[in-house]
């Protein structure tokens, strides 16, 4: 074998086209559910919105966990293989898996409710804080920013305690029990600022959309809020597992999948 071949991104590698598929469906599941509840009221859209979302969930990783694992996070990937449950040089085609699979999927979304986007505009389908955050004041600007970036770091720690507890602890069925937490914590921190925990699924989604409608809208909105969901869930993901680490003891076998 020569020198690095096993760093090379097979296209037709099971794990990687697992991915793709499975970060594809969990986008279109959520952000169309998100969509259809434009016109309903806020509490309506929110239960549609995170059950939508937990049911996506479900669905992807029943078609995922048998050949990859169901990632479809780069949280979960990334957090991961800092904690040595999962291994390195597997990394970077699952994370272009779960980008690539999530941007399809943003677009999938714009193609089958179009009429819908033509009317609202493509950038709905990224996510924004509440209009609550909006201040002129700098100083509440700033609270704002810790605001929302410590709902970003809470909402991934659950969802990689989650995560690990369901995997490494062997509670069944796994993916219907991902999918309930993910309704939980998108029903606890949705309203804030829709609760990305995903960053494949949230950059995605709006340079799709921005494309789209050919705007940076879903950039600069709200002092740049993108750089939160980017970067932060890696943050409490990485806090998630360690958590969970304290928390149980684990043997040394090597944990992956369900």
């Amino acid at each position: 074998t020569k020198p690095g071949q096993n760093m090379r991104i097979n296209l037709l590698d099971r794990e990687f086209v697992a991915e793709v598929i499975g970060t594809f469906i969990l986008t279109f599941g959520g952000k169309a559910t998100a969509l259809g509840g434009l016109t309903g009221e806020s509490t309506s859209s929110q239960l549609t919105g995170a059950f939508g979302a937990g049911l996506a969930v479900m669905l992807a990783l029943l078609v995922t966990v048998p050949v990859s694992g169901g990632h479809l996070n780069p949280c979960i990937t990334f957090s991961w293989a800092v904690s040595g449950r999962f291994k390195w040089r597997k990394v970077p085609k699952y994370l272009l898996g779960q980008y690539l699979g999530a941007g399809l999927g943003a677009l999938a979304v714009l193609l089958v409710y179009f009429e819908t986007v033509d009317k609202f505009g493509a950038t709905v389908i990224a996510s924004y804080p509440n209009p609550l955050h909006q201040h002129s004041a700098v100083k509440y600007e700033v609270l704002d920013y810790c605001n929302l970036t410590f709902d970003q770091f809470l909402a991934s720690t659950f969802l990689l305690l989650a995560f690990s507890s369901i995997v490494l602890e062997k509670h069944n069925p796994g993916p219907l029990l991902m999918g309930l937490s993910v309704t939980g914590i998108i029903l606890a921190l949705g309203q804030n600022a829709g609760c990305a925990m995903n960053p494949a699924l949230d950059l995605m989604s709006r340079c799709v959309a921005s494309l789209w409608d050919l705007t940076v809208f879903p950039f600069t909105a709200n002092n740049h809020f993108w750089l939160i969901p980017l970067i932060v869930p890696h943050i409490g993901a990485l806090a998630g597992v360690f958590m969970h680490k304290i928390i149980f003891r684990e043997d040394n076998s090597d944990h992956t999948k369900f």
